[in-house]
């Protein structure tokens, strides 16, 4: 009975170690390779700006990157600092840097981190990080806003404010390499790419030199540079997209699908096979319940995925309907832990949150002098919800939010 008892556990035991194999490797592949991300953890609260690297393991390539936080004196604090008022992405932290100096020429300013192990040989990436243009003291935006991985560090020796641009050519920049001017938003920079292999430093810049860099006077600032805030680094392992996600919108609204990732090669088709778009995401605005076929090739491989835009007709004859779903603010988006919803101005009886499926999930009576609301959602999963606002009159307009975690 001993060796029969044997022979049933030892193949148990092997698909256990099996199963905790693929596991592991699906979720090593959903992990971030950038230690500290979102510039959390410091040495020392900031007290002037250029100081990233009292931020382990960022480091400034020619010692003159900024760090940012609400611990921080003067202008290095968040979110009152030197170049204008932002809130951190996440957390308490950002860095900053210049990408364009009009005044001394061809000056760039980088920022550089280890990562926590080196990229295998022809396995994909999707690297991301998040920018915002200040609005103060800086008078452009510029475009050339990459990320280079290498497999060895380097470092500018030349003094501050000389020409140092880093000749090589970055593997990560947006699709179409825009200008990015926004002021408010958080911006998100990304791509994909095959790695070599062995690339285990990832460099945040601009690598062209001036006469290759386009930039936008954004009539704010009035040093002649464009400067950013960086937040929020990821450099993480894939197999397939994870960016298509159904989504839903209200009737007349638009919406982004797919993504601004450079390194990808992508075509849009409806459902009766006419070509769209060859652009990785663009906006779209359907009267109806939309369904788009889209085909990625990245990686060796092609991709072909079903993205569905519901529209939500559920919309009736609200007092000054367009001027109080202007006020109404939707933030963050995506939401994880909560969701802020400002702008309510004493006009709604009832807010009910349901499902993408029209489940009714919660249901919320605001004071009548209530502006701000706090709805909790760590006990949502991830999808698409909808907020229906309700007046005394029974008048009724709703928004949509996300979470992503």
């Amino acid at each position: 009975m001993k060796p029969q008892t044997s022979i049933r556990i030892f193949p148990f035991k092997l698909l256990c170690c099996f199963f905790f194999l693929i596991c592991s490797s699906v979720f090593d592949a959903q992990v971030n390779l950038v230690p500290n991300p979102s510039f959390e953890i410091y040495k020392a609260c900031p007290s002037f700006p250029n100081t990233v690297d009292s931020v382990p393991p960022w480091r400034g390539t020619n010692f003159d990157s900024d760090y940012y936080n609400a611990c921080g004196l003067g202008g290095a604090n968040v979110p009152n600092t030197t170049g204008g008022y932002q809130m951190a992405r996440t957390g308490s932290g950002f860095a900053g840097q210049y990408f364009y100096n009009g005044i001394n020429i061809n000056y760039r300013e980088y920022i550089q981190v280890l990562l926590k192990g080196q990229l295998q040989a022809n396995s994909c990436y999707l690297v991301k990080w998040f920018v915002n243009s200040p609005n103060l003291f800086a008078k452009y935006s510029c475009n050339n806003i990459g990320a280079y991985l290498s497999q060895n560090s380097f470092t500018n020796v030349a003094p501050p404010l000389t020409a140092n641009v880093v000749s090589v050519n970055p593997q990560i920049l947006a699709y179409g390499n825009p200008i990015i001017f926004d002021t408010l938003n958080w911006k998100e920079i990304g791509g994909v790419f095959m790695a070599n292999g062995g690339e285990k430093y990832l460099t945040i810049g601009n690598f062209r030199n001036d006469a290759s860099t386009d930039t936008l006077d954004k009539n704010l600032g009035i040093y002649a540079g464009a400067y950013y805030f960086i937040d929020d680094v990821s450099v993480e392992q894939i197999s397939s997209p994870t960016w298509l996600r159904d989504t839903m919108i209200n009737a007349g609204d638009s919406v982004f699908i797919g993504s601004n990732y450079g390194g990808l090669a992508c075509s849009w088709y409806n459902l009766t096979a006419q070509l769209i778009s060859t652009k990785p995401g663009f906006f779209v605005k359907p009267s109806t319940n939309t369904k788009y076929v889209v085909h990625q090739s990245f990686c060796g491989g092609t991709f072909v995925d079903t993205i569905e835009v519901k529209v939500n007709h559920n919309l009736v004859g609200l007092k000054n309907y367009s001027a109080l779903l202007s006020k109404l603010l939707l933030y963050p988006q995506p939401a994880a832990a909560e969701l802020s919803v400002s702008g309510l101005d004493g006009a709604f009886k009832t807010i009910r949150v349901y499902d993408a499926f029209g489940n009714l999930l919660r249901e919320i009576y605001p004071e009548p002098k209530e502006k701000l609301i706090i709805l909790n959602t760590t006990e949502f999963s991830s999808g698409i919800y909808s907020l229906l606002f309700e007046d005394a009159q029974q008048n009724r307009m709703s928004r949509c939010f996300i979470i992503e975690r």
